[in-house]
């Protein structure tokens, strides 16, 4: 007699367990649909900017510091070096 009552209070709990998984299948079914479309960037190209067809690529043009800034970097690592050493 225990043992049936054992029995089907376990076949209930796997039966409510059955139930919530049902409740969230949409709600996982959109979560996992939203995460495969983002995930899908399509072609990402980590090089610089072509200029033409060749091979030649766009770089930027450097800058070259004026002297206040390079007078302010020579502070600036003097600073830093007098307080590390």
């Amino acid at each position: 007699m225990w043992t049936l009552k054992i029995i089907l209070y376990r076949m209930k709990a796997m039966l409510n367990i059955c139930k919530k998984a049902a409740e969230l299948l949409p709600v996982l079914l959109l979560a996992s649909a939203c995460l495969l479309a983002g995930s899908c960037e399509g072609q990402y190209d980590e090089l610089p900017p072509k200029t033409d067809a060749t091979i030649r690529y766009a770089l930027p043009y450097p800058e070259t510091p004026t002297s206040e800034e390079i007078e302010e970097f020579r502070q600036i690592r003097a600073e830093y070096e007098e307080a590390t050493y």
